[in-house]
């Protein structure tokens, strides 16, 4: 099935990565009856009111596997926020996902929305972090994520990052009426995971999602944008054929949409694009004084 070869490809993905948890603390909370994870970083000499950047891994990753992904405790140290990287729950199969609405998690009785919601309060009130400054950012299965939390809770987040993900059919229904917001996006045109042209026919087998270019099209019709400026980045390594086309798009209110198109990219970015600075640095755009 293609599904399960979904699964073992996005898995071994996450089995690669570094599994380094840094200097975060490991941290437990009870919300909606379950105890949940969550990874924490508060660099030395926080200041009051500081920004949170929440940080979601992907499918059958964990909180160490984003923390070693995105990397945000150098910027965290000389920007002074905190960053928060949680953990999904486990599915059928012993894999950390996130709710968003897979065909084969939806008899899964998780609201991850709310958990979101409830730790990002919980964080904001014990540290004194201000919770107009909340930041999402996430790989894969966190990325779509952040595009249901911008969907269902868009007050609650000034700007969201979501990296490789897609928009399920039900979500990208459900979103189309919501007011824009500031958004970062990354995809590969030849990623063999989450598809760049989508999978309304649902030939893969975990629910029919959008395209890329239907995604940013929603983005940029919420933030009534108009396209500023487009510039393309390459490596210099002598393995990696890709390119980046960057497209920014100005809106309304100030809000942008900044689209990092992969050509030639798979399920993940080039080595040669530092993204936590690129996030960081659109983020950081929208720090409310």
């Amino acid at each position: 099935m293609k599904y399960i070869a979904f699964i073992l490809a996005i898995a071994l993905f996450h089995c690669e990565a570094k599994a380094q948890v840094n200097s975060s603390s490991q941290q437990t909370i009870t919300i909606d009856g379950l105890e949940r994870n969550y990874l924490l970083y508060l660099p030395d000499n926080l200041p009051p009111n500081a920004p949170l950047v929440m940080v979601f891994h992907g499918y059958s990753g964990t909180a160490a596997y984003a923390n070693s992904y995105f990397n945000m405790e150098k910027l965290a140290n000389e920007n002074g926020f905190a960053v928060v990287y949680p953990e999904g729950t486990i599915d059928q199969v012993n894999n950390h996902f996130w709710q968003v609405g897979y065909k084969s998690h939806r008899e899964l009785k998780v609201d991850d929305v709310s958990f979101v919601t409830q730790l990002a309060s919980f964080l904001q009130e014990k540290y004194t972090l201000d919770e107009s400054n909340t930041f999402i950012v996430g790989f894969s299965n966190g990325g779509d994520l952040c595009n249901k939390l911008i969907c269902e809770r868009p007050e609650l987040f000034k700007a969201a990052a979501p990296i490789i993900s897609c928009m399920m059919k039900e979500m990208y229904e459900s979103c189309t009426n919501v007011a824009g917001k500031p958004i970062f996006m990354l995809n590969g045109t030849e990623d063999d995971i989450t598809f760049w042209a989508g999978d309304m026919e649902d030939k893969q087998g975990y629910g029919p999602y959008h395209s890329t270019p239907t995604m940013l099209e929603l983005r940029v019709e919420q933030n009534q944008a108009v396209l500023s400026s487009t510039e393309t980045l390459t490596g210099n390594q002598d393995n990696d054929d890709t390119s980046i086309t960057i497209e920014k798009y100005q809106g309304s209110n100030d809000h942008q949409v900044w689209m990092y198109q992969v050509n030639g990219g798979g399920h993940g970015h080039p080595d040669y694009l530092d993204l936590q600075t690129h996030v960081w640095d659109f983020f950081s755009l929208y720090l409310a004084k």
